[in-house]
Parts: structure tokens; C-alpha cells; sequence
């Protein structure tokens, strides 16, 4: 169905009932908007729902997050616009008693959130990730859509309720428009939907704050990652998979930033990049240029579907990666060197086998 007003306006209406039905009273608990990885897109959508459900719906919701910041981009933004006062780092069994909401994922085992062994049953869900097979009912708020990022979502949702941001609120705005903007590789797989929230979004924040927060500066763990990557990969026709080595927990949105480059490499198709944190867990980033292979179908196959995931960008290019345990038994006492050789071999046989 095509997106029109009146679908966002129907939706507004479902949600803002869903809402006051359920937290509005005085001793209703305070829902907890989710977001399972830290990244512009997760944390825009996040702080836009959080600004709907106070100016449309008159209800107060919690931010809480998973994981470190560890991203330079997310570290900039956190400490820019002081949100570890406004959004709080949790862990499952904190919450997990909470109404949940869950926005920019719509996985319900995601591990990320330290539940792989279970699933969680967010109420509200505001997602823009393919694939998703959940359904809008009475119990719950559901709202995946085809478009380049959650924040255009929010943003539209937002937009319906006729609201608009004065300069107390411009961070929020800020916030949504970095979201578009970044999960839409600067606005170069942008869907018209994301151009037009975008665009409306510019009018309500500084110009040289959204400058500052993408111009981020890169640590120097940062270009000795990425010197390990280069001098430590492995080519297969085209797909190529390289790694950092052993890499600390704060650093492990390098390889994200490692994989975005090594993929525009002539005549490579797929690219993994990888790094082993706390001894036996591999965390690890894949690009993929081929519009005939599923990177999320392909990633579930090899890795899990609760240990990864991916998104397909217009075009065909896709996102992902994960986060595995991998169980070395008595060659854990091993050298780091050697059980890096080991955890390689391992992971170019799950990429480079056809």
C-alpha cells in the first residue's frame, strides 16, 4: 500500500489510544523505550518517540540502551548533547519487568540485549529493517515500514500529531535528522520519505551542530585496527574477510567503520570484518554488494539468527553483522596468536564456503 498522510494519521490515532489506555493514570508504571544497539538512527527514533508520548500523548517514557558507546560518532553525540543523563545504560533483568518498546530492531531474540536464550515482548515496535515478521494486534503497536530509517518513522508520526520543535526541543530534532541522514549513507539510499523528513527536520536545528556531530574525530585505536585489518586479510574470489585481531569492547564499532571502506575495494562483492573481545566471543561487521545473495538470509545461515543480523539498503546493498560465542574448549589456554589463527580459519570457512 502506499504511504499517504491518512496512513500515519490512522496510526497516530491506534498508538496515542494504545498509549493513554495503558500508562496514562498516575500509578501506571513508566514504559521504557528499547534500544538494543547504540548507533544515530536507534537513539534519534528513540528520543523522537519519547518527544511524541510528552507533547501528543501527555505520558513520560524512559530511554535505557545496551551495551558501551563506543562508536567516535556515538561518543560525540552522547557527550555533545549530554544524553547519558537523559538515556541510561541497562542490562535485561533491569527492565525486563517494564513495559518495553523497541525501536530501529523488530528482532525478539536479539542478542544484543543479552537475551539470546530468550525473547523479549516489546508492546511497541518502530522499525524500518526488512524481513520482519511481526504483526500489529490488540496487544501490541507494530509499525515496520520500507523506508531508510526508524527516525523517518518517528519523524512522521511526529509531523501527524502537528507538532513542531521549538529550540528547547531542537536536540530531539538534531537527533532525527542524524538518524536519517547517517543509516541512509548520507542520504545516497535515501527513500523519498526519508528526503522529506529530513528536509523538514533541517528547519528546527543548527546547521553547525549537525556539521560537528558527523566531522567526529577517529581515536588512534582506531587506524591501528585499521592497519591490523589490512595487513590480516584473507581473499576468495570476491568476498573477503579481515580482522583486528583481538580488540577491546569499546572499540568493536571499528569494525563497521573498517568494513564501509574495505567494501568499495574493486571486485569485492562481501566483506566480514571481525574481532575477538573477552576471550571467546567474536563480534564482526559484513557488507555485501551482491543484489542476488540475502546478506540477512545468508548471515542467519552461517552465524545464527539470534547471533546476527543485516538490512538491505535501496539499491541492493546490504548491512549487517553479530556477535558469536565460539566454544574453543581446552584451546582456550592457547596463545592469543594462536587462537586468533584458529577463531580465522573458522570464520573464513563460514564465509567462503559456498
Amino acid at each position: 500500500m502506499p504511504h499517504t498522510s491518512l496512513d500515519v494519521k490512522t496510526r497516530l490515532f491506534k498508538l496515542k489510544q494504545f498509549v493513554t489506555e495503558r500508562w496514562s493514570a498516575p500509578a501506571s508504571p513508566v514504559p521504557c523505550i528499547l534500544v538494543a544497539q547504540v548507533d544515530p538512527d536507534a537513539v534519534g527514533s528513540a528520543a523522537g518517540l519519547r518527544y511524541l508520548f510528552k507533547q501528543a500523548f501527555d505520558c513520560a517514557a524512559n530511554i535505557c540502551y545496551f551495551g558501551s558507546i563506543s562508536h567516535p560518532q556515538n561518543r560525540a553525540i552522547f557527550n555533545k548533547l549530554d544524553l547519558y543523563r537523559t538515556m541510561r545504560a541497562v542490562s535485561m533483568p533491569e527492565v525486563g519487568s517494564l513495559p518495553l518498546m523497541l525501536v530501529d530492531s523488530s528482532s525478539l531474540d536479539d542478542a544484543r540485549i543479552g537475551r539470546s536464550d530468550q525473547k523479549t515482548d516489546p508492546v511497541v515496535v518502530i522499525d524500518h529493517h526488512r524481513g520482519a515478521t511481526l504483526k500489529d494486534d490488540e496487544k501490541h503497536f507494530i509499525w515496520i515500514d520500507d523506508v531508510g530509517a526508524a527516525s523517518t518513522l518517528v519523524t512522521e508520526l511526529i509531523q501527524g500529531a502537528d507538532l513542531a520543535f521549538n529550540e528547547e526541543d531542537s536536540d530531539v530534532a538534531l537527533l532525527l535528522a542524524l538518524g536519517i541522514y547517517t543509516d541512509t549513507y548520507r542520504l545516497t539510499t535515501a527513500t523519498e520519505r526519508d528526503f522529506k523528513a529530513f528536509e523538514w527536520l533541517r528547519c528546527f536545528f543548527k546547521r553547525d551542530d549537525f556539521n560537528e556531530l558527523l566531522n567526529y574525530p577517529l581515536s588512534p585505536a582506531y587506524f591501528r585496527n585499521v592497519q591490523t585489518a589490512l595487513n590480516r586479510q584473507v581473499l576468495s574470489g570476491s568476498r573477503l574477510v579481515a580482522t583486528v585481531g583481538r580488540i577491546d569492547p569499546d572499540e568493536g564499532d571499528d569494525l563497521a567503520i573498517i568494513a564501509d571502506e574495505l567494501i568499495r575495494r574493486t571486485g569485492i562483492s562481501l566483506v566480514v570484518v571481525w574481532g575477538l573481545i573477552d576471550g571467546n566471543k567474536v563480534r564482526f561487521s559484513a557488507r555485501n554488494m551482491d543484489i542476488s545473495m540475502s546478506l540477512v538470509g545468508f548471515l542467519h545461515e552461517r552465524f545464527g539468527s539470534g547471533s546476527s543480523g543485516a538490512k538491505l539498503l535501496e539499491g541492493g546493498r546490504g548491512v549487517g553483522g553479530g556477535l558469536i560465542t565460539v566454544d574453543l574448549g581446552p584451546l582456550q589456554e592457547l596463545p592469543l596468536e594462536r587462537r586468533l589463527n584458529i577463531v580465522g580459519e573458522l570464520m573464513q570457512d563460514k564465509v567462503f564456503r559456498e
